[in-house]
């Protein structure tokens, strides 16, 4: 495989704004991460599923790419039903960030537009996931306050800081 292969990373040089030097960067697609609560909000639903980076598998929110020609909105919406099997007739939206948080600057322009619904029912039963080819994962319902011990994954850590935060000072409306 060869760099110009690669799908969704491209790496880039940029000149230094004040000092003679070039920097690299990755140039990635926006994404969206998604904390999918239960209707009680106790549980929330994870994704497992193999990582390179780390070199294990993970447990993490729901996440993706925002594709060409999609909106933070519409991604939402593809990978909650890929991912999870619920559709957006199924949850209620809690929280939508205003803007996309860097995830990492320092070295890619990737952006995270982060949310957070819950399902109007726990009576309501998944479809089957529509996994893309490079996906290989499985769900798992976990409770909300076992989230910090079980993932190492920090969007998956901030959303649910953002989550406690939010319910500490009462704030329900959407952002």
């Amino acid at each position: 495989m060869k760099l110009s292969d690669l799908k969704f990373l491209k790496i880039e040089l940029k000149d230094h704004p004040t000092r003679e030097l070039k920097m690299e960067y990755i140039n990635k697609p926006n994404a969206i991460g998604v904390l999918v609560l239960d209707e009680k909000e106790e549980k929330t639903l994870l994704v497992d599923q193999y990582r390179p980076g780390t070199n294990s598998h993970l447990l993490e929110i729901p996440a993706g790419i925002i594709e060409e020609g999609e909106t933070a909105k519409s991604t939402l919406e593809r990978e909650l039903r890929e991912e999870t099997g619920y559709t957006m007739d199924d949850v209620e939206i809690i929280y939508e960030s205003r803007e996309a948080l860097a995830s990492s600057p320092g070295y890619t322009t990737e952006q995270l537009y982060i949310y957070m619904v819950k399902l109007k029912s726990n009576e309501t039963k998944p479809l089957d996931l529509e996994l893309d080819e490079t996906e290989d994962l499985t769900t798992k319902w976990v409770k909300l306050d076992e989230m910090e011990k079980i993932t190492t994954d920090m969007k998956s850590i901030l959303i649910y800081y953002m989550y406690m935060n939010k319910n500490k000072n009462n704030i329900r409306t959407r952002s």
